[in-house]
Order: C-alpha cells, then structure tokens, then sequence
C-alpha cells in the first residue's frame, strides 16, 4: 500500500508553484505598469506597450503545449527550476539593457517561454502529490500568484519607480528568482504518491475517450483565450486606463494593487469551493466571467471614483479570478498527460493574452479606452457562454 504524502511536503509543493509562477508573470506586469516611464525614456507609447506584451503571451501560447512534453519527459523540479532562471534572466536583462522597444519585445518573448515550464511543472506536481480532494485549493493558490505579481507590479509605481527609476523594480524582482529556485522540491517518488487519493475507474475505451476529451478541451480553450483576452489586457494596461479616465499614476497602482488582492481573494475562494462542490465548478466559473463582463461595463459607462473602484474590483477579481478552475478542469479531463493537459489550456490563456492586450491598446489609441472597455466585456461574456456550453461531462472529475 502506498504512503500519503506528507502535508509539509503538499505544502511545499503548493508553494513552490506559487512562487515560481509569480517570477514568471512579473515581468509583463511590470512592463504594463511602468509603461508610461518606460515609453517615455525608450520612446514608444501604448501601441507599443500592448506590441511587447503581445509578444510575451505569444511565446507562452506558441511554447506551451511543448513545454507540457518537455516537463512530462524531465519533471516537474526541472521544469519549474528552468522556467524560473529563464524568468529572472530576462527580467534582470529589462533593466539592465533594454533600451530600445525592439528589445524590450525580444526580452519578454523570451520570458514568456519560461510559463509553459513553471505552470505544466506545477500541473504535473499537482497531479503527482496533492490529495484529489484539496486540488482545486492547490490550484487556486497557484493561480493566485499571477495577481500577486500584478500586485507587486503596481506596488513597484510609488515604491520604486519614483524614488530609483523604472529599472530598478526590474532589479528587484530579477533578485527574486534564485530564492525561489531554491524552494522548488524533488519529484516525488512512485511511493511517496497516494494514489488512493487520484481516485480513478476503470475504462475500457481509454483511447476513444483521450481524443474526445482532447477535442472538448480545445474548445473549452477558446473560451478561455476570450476571457484571458479580457482580463489580462484589463490587468496589464488597467494603469494608463485608469489614468486616462483622471486618476494619478500612482492612485491608478494603488488600485491595481488594491484589486489584484480581490483577484488573490477570488481564486483562493473559487479553488477552496470546488473541492467542496466540484459538481459546481460550471456554474462558477461562467459566474466569474459573468461578474467580471460587468466590471469591464461599469468601467465604460463613467469614470466616477466610486464606479471605477467597483468596476475594477470585478473586472480584476472576479473576471480574472477563475484560472485556477479552467486548469482543474484540465487536469482532471486527462489524467494520463496532465502536463499536456494544462499546456492546452495554457496556450488558451496565452492566445488570450497576445490577442487582449494588443487589441486593448490599438482600441484605445484608435478610439477611447471606453470602446476598450466595451470590448473586454464582451470578450468575457463569450467566455461566461463558452463555460456554460462545455458541459461537465467534458472536464469532469
């Protein structure tokens, strides 16, 4: 009989796929925040903002399903070691000697590589060492850390940003990514996993099911690509939203800060609830897009104080709270290549986030960023019909 893994072990786990992906997403969230210093002294401005975290998303989605082969093949420890020296290499290369767009463009494709090793190495140790029972937790916390990231991207605007320069919060968050290297633990050994706790049934059409449930997941995918769409292009250039509508570069961070801890809020909430419920999970994430296309809404119709801090605390904690579901429902749709499974929906995530921002910024400079607003809405009320569509069968447990 096999030997549950130890809760400090699980907790380790947890832990360090939070904070690898942390290392890994910073870097884009701290180009979206210090982009009007940043344009200012490299000589761009929003379209080239939204061009360069184009292509950080684009290198995610183009890499992701590889990666998911190349974590199945190496592991978990790896995979997430790789990604996070890719990570902190690039970050640190931001601010040390980007000084045209064309390298700030190249630097974060590179960086954008290194989300398909820490998020499928994450998926994969999850798979291996988290009880089936808390793994919705166990992602929510994972996922938990990308509005971490914004958070200390918005944070880097009054702290960093005005006293040093915009390099520096580059400096600081580089120096992040060998501490964490460090918390990353061995891949557990066949003993060490309680498969009594990855309940499984037997299935006689094994093969016929792998392709179905690879199909629906690609078209579970795109709706995923049309609420990542929304959401990240909402998170990443949510600053010079905000304070085109009046608010000050550093009341907008506050509040980017402020909301990414609704985010942080709702994923941990939304994970916690799908292990209690998990015939539910459906419902909560369309219920997420849903709220967060009325967050993008509010954000359009008017830019007083009280409607802009409701519309943000939506459009960025709920509307941006449900990746931690999207990947559960992955992993538990194909147990036999969890990796590959979380690198689908990765690619998703990431089309989303090549397509949302670029789009966001080229809106915004055509028009206003209130058609902007309009649009992430509608992104993310296809994506809330979309999750309804896929039915649970589908990404079941």
């Amino acid at each position: 009989m096999s030997t549950p893994v130890a809760t400090s072990s699980v907790r380790r786990v947890t832990l360090a796929a939070s904070a690898t992906l942390t290392v890994a997403v910073l870097p884009v969230f701290l180009v979206g925040s210090l982009s009007a210093d940043i344009g200012r002294e490299l000589g761009f401005g929003t379209a080239g903002t939204g061009v360069a975290i184009t292509g950080f998303f684009a290198a995610g989605g183009l890499t992701a399903v590889g990666m998911g082969r190349v974590t199945d093949r190496v592991g978990a420890k790896v995979a997430m070691r790789a990604g996070v020296v890719l990570s902190g290499i690039c970050t640190l290369a931001l601010g040390t000697i980007a000084t045209q767009l064309w390298q700030l463009v190249v630097l974060l494709g590179l960086a954008g590589t290194a989300i398909g090793l820490v998020d499928t190495g994450g998926a994969r140790s999850f798979s291996e060492a988290v009880r089936f029972g808390r793994q919705g937790l166990a992602f929510g916390i994972k996922e938990a850390s990308v509005p971490a990231a914004s958070m200390l991207a918005g944070l880097s605007l009054p702290v960093l940003a005005d006293a040093l320069g915009w390099q520096w919060a580059f400096v600081v968050g580089a120096a992040l990514a060998p501490a964490v290297w460090f918390l990353v633990p061995p891949d557990p050994v066949p003993g060490d996993v309680d498969h009594a706790a990855h309940p499984a049934s037997p299935d006689t059409d094994a093969p016929h099911r792998s392709t179905t449930r690879r199909a629906t997941l690609v078209l579970f995918a795109v709706g995923v690509a049309f609420g990542a769409g929304a959401s990240s292009a909402a998170a990443t250039l949510f600053v010079p939203a905000v304070s085109d509508a009046g608010w000050t570069e550093n009341a907008a961070g506050v509040l980017l800060a402020i909301a990414s801890i609704a985010s942080i809020a709702t994923r941990l909430g939304l994970g916690w609830s799908s292990d209690l419920a998990p015939q539910h999970i459906r419902r909560m994430l369309a219920g997420a897009l849903a709220l967060g296309a009325l967050g993008a809404a509010l954000l359009a119709v008017s830019s007083a104080p009280a409607v802009v801090v409701a519309g943000a605390l939506l459009v960025l904690g709920a509307g941006w709270g449900w990746s931690g579901l999207a990947f559960l429902r992955a992993v538990r749709a194909t147990p036999e290549a969890p990796s590959i499974a979380a690198g689908i929906v990765l690619t998703g995530l990431a089309t989303g986030g090549t397509v949302g921002p670029a789009l966001f910024g080229v809106i915004a400079s055509r028009w206003s960023y209130t058609a902007s607003w309009w649009s992430a809405a509608g992104a993310l009320a296809i994506a809330a019909a979309v999750a309804v569509v896929v039915r649970d069968h589908a990404a079941s447990p």
